[in-house]
């Protein structure tokens, strides 16, 4: 149950977060007259983020940019590749009966979203859950310009201090908006949290509801661990 709990957290972190990149993307193209979605968690997550104000200076969109590729590039396909590593490693008699249940429950959360690009255009690239990680680590921004162009049609340099400071912002908030998910799930509270709402659906298809749903409030901690992590990296 540990390992699916981790899986199933791990791929919904990614495709909210793909879908914040988005907000934040419509939110460039249309120079900050709106966004991809009205009044929906990830609209507010990412009009949080962009009223950071730090993109202003000199209409320099690099501040905003960095605020997307961080949660496409960096955290949401992290998380995604991620999953990949840890389904062979997943061992339980009922592996098939969980693997339909995880596909039937990802198809769902994934539906509700606005945003075309969920990773699809990337992770069939040959050998990306071994190479990924290295190159990432090495230089976190390597694909950020070719990000900036496909998606904003930006095709100057992107300032790195402006990345380096956006990646540290989006860390900053995923450390908190996490925690957060980890006591709204360990307290059953009321939430209208995507994240949330598909965790108590699928427990509901469990045997054992109540480790699944602590496992996954436990992975939410850890994704913190890892924002923390990626903030380290970044500063060194």
């Amino acid at each position: 149950m540990v390992l699916f709990a981790k899986i199933h957290s791990y791929a919904l972190n990614a495709y909210l977060d793909a879908q914040i990149a988005d907000e934040i993307i419509t939110y460039v193209n249309s120079k900050g007259k709106s966004f991809a979605t009205k009044k929906t968690v990830s609209q507010q997550r990412a009009e949080k983020l962009v009223n950071t104000k730090k993109y202003k200076a000199n209409n320099d969109p690099s501040y905003l940019i960095g605020l997307a590729y961080t949660q496409y590039y960096l955290n949401g396909l992290a998380d995604i590749l991620y999953t990949d590593l840890l389904w062979p490693l997943m061992i339980e008699m009922d592996k098939s009966q969980k693997r339909k249940l995880y596909n039937d429950s990802i198809s769902r959360f994934r539906k509700q979203f606005s945003t075309t690009y969920q990773y699809e255009e990337i992770i069939r690239k040959p050998a990306i859950s071994v190479w990924y990680w290295p190159l990432v680590v090495s230089d976190p921004w390597r694909w950020a310009d070719q990000f900036a162009k496909e998606r904003c049609g930006y095709t100057k340099k992107l300032n790195r201090d402006a990345l380096r400071g956006a990646s540290l912002e989006v860390q900053r908030q995923n450390i908190m908006n996490n925690h957060n998910i980890a006591q709204t799930i360990m307290k059953n509270a009321k939430s209208t949290d995507p994240k949330v709402i598909e965790f108590r659906r699928l427990a509901k298809d469990l045997s054992n509801k109540l480790d699944f749903l602590q496992e996954a409030a436990a992975t939410q901690e850890a994704a913190a661990k890892w924002d923390r992590i990626f903030t380290w990296l970044i500063n060194h």
